[in-house]
Formats: C-alpha cells, structure tokens, sequence
C-alpha cells in the first residue's frame, strides 16, 4: 500500500441551526463527509486547504458567528487509515455496484454485481458521500437504457465514477483533475479494479481536452460547475448526455437555468439529503 500524506482534521461547534449550514458548506470544499461529534462536526482537509478554511470560518457575517469555534488537528499514517477502517464498510450505491476497502473481504450480497475495491489512504472519493452516491446511480440506471463508448470524468479525484463506468460497460474512459495526485490515485485505483487499460488520465485544466464524448460526469463544487458551464457544454456531444452534481439541492434549478441556455434539457434529477444531481440531455 502506498504511504499515506497528512490530512487535517477541522472540529467545528456552533449553535444547533448553523452548525448544520456549516457543516454542508466544509463538505463541499472538502469533497468528503462529515463526521458528527457531540455539539459539533468534523471534516477532513488537506494541509494546503487550512488557511483557506480559516477565512471561510473567520468571516462568517450571520447570525449565531460570534459562537463559532474551530480546531485543527494533524492527522497522519496509520491514524488516517484507523480513522477510514472504522466508518468505511462495503456498500451498494446502486443495482450493479458494489464498494468495498481494500482490507474487507466481504462479497458483493449478489450476482451479477460489479465489486469495486478502493484503497482511500492518499484521496477522498470513496463512495459514500451523497453526490457520489447520486452519480453512481444515475451511470449504472443510464447505462442500462443508452450504453456508452466512451465517457469523460470531470474532476475525476480517486477515479470511483470512471471505474464504476468501465465495469458496467463503458468502452474507454478520460479521467482529469486540475490535481496531479488526484489523477495519479485514479490510476492507481483503475489498476486495483484492473481496468487501467481503458482508462486514460489527464492532469490539468478542462479547456486544454479536445474532443467530445456522449457521456460526460461532473461531480465537483457548484462554482466550479458553473464557471466550466460553456466547457462541459463544448465537450458533450450533440445527443449526448450529461451529468452534474456536487450541488446542494437548493441550487439545482440555477444549474437547470444555466445548462438550459447552453442547449441542455433535464431528463432526471435525483436528491439525496442536501445535495442533488441533474442528467441534462443535450440537444442533436
């Protein structure tokens, strides 16, 4: 197993009503869960995002701000793995998917299910936070009805939805990442899953990619989902399809506003908790 990197652990309290608030807005910076603790919440950052964070919380302007309180704490190594061993157990994200760590060996509860294995030591990404879960879905029920060649992974992290993809049928899958080590886990994880030779990676911005693909996923924060509107649009084929998440549910009908300008019609949408994915079909 690869060595693992230093992450930090942010320990939020604030009164009752914000501190849920708070807790949906760290987790879509994050991209991972939260962990409940009594009066508070927990998530998880790399060491680059402290300082970032810090504002963020620093200059709250609602009401209840001046009871806000924070904490940091290093989290390292075989701590960071314990901390995964005790929340991440096998799970089913949908009808043909199963997820399991790389240290269970439970089997998937039955046939004609695909087992992926996720080692999460160096990158979130492991299914279960609830916009994953979504686009899971979405690509396992939509791949049964319109089967895909190809599909781009938009902001690809620990590369779930691009191996999820590959095994329910996807001919080749481009995964990118602004995050050099987000691809290089991706790649990693497409070897444990033994479908590297259909995936290729890509480290850098959306805009430097040519091509178009039929299918194409976004699962990253909604700013970044808006500013990349006219790109994602550019990158999906006429006909094709496309599927965002990372959004709160109350952003959803902004993101259909957008999308609908750039020639994109609603075919699903799907909520889970706060959050929501929307499959927009794009005009022939």
């Amino acid at each position: 197993m690869t060595s693992t990197p230093t992450w930090m652990k942010c320990t939020v309290y604030a009164p009752h009503e914000l501190l849920e608030v708070i807790a949906i807005s760290l987790a879509e910076e994050s991209g991972g869960g939260v962990e409940e603790v009594d009066g508070g919440a927990c998530v998880y950052f790399k060491p680059e995002d402290v300082e970032r964070i810090d504002k963020y919380l620093g200059e709250l302007d609602v009401p209840g701000a001046d009871e806000v309180t924070w904490s940091w704490e290093r989290i390292e190594g075989e701590e960071w793995l314990d901390i995964w061993k005790k929340y991440f157990h096998p799970f089913s994200p949908s009808a043909r998917l199963w997820i399991t760590p790389t240290w269970e060996e439970v089997g998937p509860p039955k046939e004609g299910v695909e087992t992926i294995r996720i080692d999460p030591g160096r990158a979130f990404g492991t299914g279960g936070h609830e916009t994953t879960k979504l686009v899971l879905s979405l690509i396992d029920d939509l791949l049964v009805r319109d089967p895909a060649p190809s599909m781009l992974d938009v902001g690809c992290g620990s590369g779930i939805l691009s191996i999820a993809a590959l095994l329910l049928g996807v001919g080749e899958v481009l995964a990118m990442d602004i995050d050099p080590n987000a691809v290089e886990v991706a790649g990693e994880n497409a070897a444990l899953n033994g479908v590297d030779g259909r995936l290729s990676l890509y480290s850098g911005d959306l805009r430097g990619i040519d091509g178009k693909w039929p299918l194409v996923v976004a699962n990253i924060l909604y700013q970044i989902i808006m500013g990349l509107a006219p790109t994602l649009a550019e990158k999906t084929a006429p006909g094709g399809t496309l599927i965002i998440s990372g959004l709160l549910s109350i952003e959803g009908e902004a993101a259909l506003e957008i999308f609908g300008g750039l020639g994109f019609t609603l075919t699903e949408r799907r909520d889970l908790g706060e959050w929501c994915a929307l499959v927009l079909k794009k005009e022939g």
